[in-house]
């Protein structure tokens, strides 16, 4: 529940507030496919913080997600990490770690 409003907010341009309520979510526990949220969750405030320009949250959260990732065998959740680690690199200018991150996520298709 949390997460879903943080994202709406987050796509209303709040994403101040659309970050809170992800983080919320990110508090919660026990509910079903619980990791695989965790990371999806970290996923969208590393979005979030990307859009804002805060680079240093929005990694904390990128590596979050990759660690999260690792007790997970979702093809679909790697690609969105893998993915999303070519973004990264590629917001800070290192194009040969975007390149390399975005080849991952097409090999695992």
């Amino acid at each position: 529940m949390y997460g879903n409003i943080g994202i709406i907010l987050s796509r209303k341009k709040q994403i101040e507030k659309g970050i809170e309520y992800e983080k919320k979510a990110l508090a919660l526990k026990g509910y079903p496919n619980e990791a695989r949220y965790r990371v999806l969750i970290h996923l969208d405030i590393f979005d979030s913080y990307l859009k804002l320009g805060d680079l240093s949250k929005a990694q904390l959260h990128l590596d979050s997600a990759i660690e999260g990732n690792k007790s997970l065998n979702n093809i679909a959740v790697s690609v969105l990490v893998a993915n999303s680690k070519g973004v990264y690199y590629n917001a800070i200018k290192d194009i040969p770690k975007a390149l390399d991150a975005y080849e991952e996520s097409y090999r695992l298709k």
